[in-house]
């Protein structure tokens, strides 16, 4: 029997999650078939909904050994998606309200909370635009509510928001 192989972990979209110091460990860890993990670190291939790739053919980053012993590949700076998802205040928001739940309400000031916006980045202004009607209803002057645009556009017509 060989040397057990090191595998690394991937979201679809390519986002590292974890190495595993083998196969074995990850069908544990992940309640996935080793069968199926094998046969999609062979080839970069999916199974359980994550990407498998053997550590020691996976050319994508560095690697390093934690306090665990756990070979986690160690990601370099961050692409230019990642830098304006976290900067770019119109990608934040736009985000921010798709992720709005039907059948819930939030006030302005909870939903600038939830989207974490960098400080100093003017984003009142941005928030009033039209693009974003759809999901905010006035109740008066000082008070905006953020939804669902089903919802918001049913409390409109109920004349519970303007």
């Amino acid at each position: 029997m060989g040397k057990a192989r090191a595998v690394n972990c991937y979201t679809k979209k390519r986002e590292f999650v974890r190495s595993y110091p083998s196969v074995v460990a990850a069908e544990r860890d992940m309640s996935l078939a080793e069968g199926c993990i094998i046969k999609a670190a062979k080839v970069g291939g999916t199974s359980g909904g994550y990407r498998w790739k053997y550590a020691d053919e996976d050319d994508s980053s560095s690697s390093h050994t934690d306090s665990s012993g756990i070979h986690s590949p160690v990601k370099k700076g961050m692409s230019i998606q990642e830098f304006r998802e976290k900067h770019d205040v119109m990608i934040i928001i736009r985000k921010g309200v798709r992720a709005l739940k039907k059948g819930e309400l939030l006030t302005t000031a909870e939903f600038v909370h939830d989207l974490k916006l960098p400080g100093g980045t003017g984003y009142r202004d941005k928030l009033m635009l039209d693009e974003f009607e759809v999901y905010r209803g006035q109740v008066n002057a000082n008070d905006i509510r953020w939804g669902h645009p089903d919802d918001i556009a049913e409390l409109k017509e109920d004349r519970l928001l303007k």
